[in-house]
C-alpha cells in the first residue's frame, strides 16, 4: 500500500501480491483523511483508494485493546460472507493493511476483476 501525506506527496509503503500466482502487483493507497478532532490530532485514520476509487477506511481505535487497535472496513462492494470480510481488527497498522488487501483480493477473484495500473 501506499500511503499519502498532508501534502498529498505518496510514499509507497507496501505491495500485495495477488494469490492467483499470476505475480500481478495491486498497489492500493492510503490517504489522511482529515477526521480527527483537534484533540485526536495524533490518532492516525485514512481512506483507503484503488486509483481515485475509495474502497474503505483504516484507522487507530485508542481506547480498544491492543489487539484490536486497528479497524478496516471495505465499502461500497458486496459479496456473501463466504467470499470475504468486509472488515475486521488488527494490532498494527501493517496487520489491518494485510487483512484489508487480502479480502479486496477475494473480492476481486470473486468478481472476476483485477487491478489495473
Amino acid at each position: 500500500m501506499k500511503v499519502g501525506g498532508q501534502n498529498a506527496a505518496v510514499r509507497r509503503v507496501s505491495q500485495a501480491r495477488r494469490h492467483d500466482g499470476g505475480g500481478h502487483v495491486m498497489t492500493l493507497t492510503l490517504r489522511p483523511t482529515g477526521l480527527a478532532a483537534p484533540v485526536d490530532g495524533d490518532h492516525k485514520d485514512f481512506i483507503v483508494m484503488s486509483g481515485e476509487f475509495v474502497l474503505g477506511r483504516i484507522y487507530e481505535e485508542c481506547g480498544a485493546r491492543p489487539e484490536l487497535r486497528w479497524y478496516w472496513a471495505i465499502n461500497g462492494v458486496h459479496a456473501g460472507p463466504t467470499v470475504m470480510r468486509k472488515d475486521g481488527r488488527a494490532r498494527s497498522l501493517e496487520g489491518a493493511k494485510a487483512q484489508f488487501a487480502d479480502n479486496w483480493q477475494k473480492w476481486l477473484a470473486w468478481a472476476g476483476l483485477k487491478e489495473v495500473e
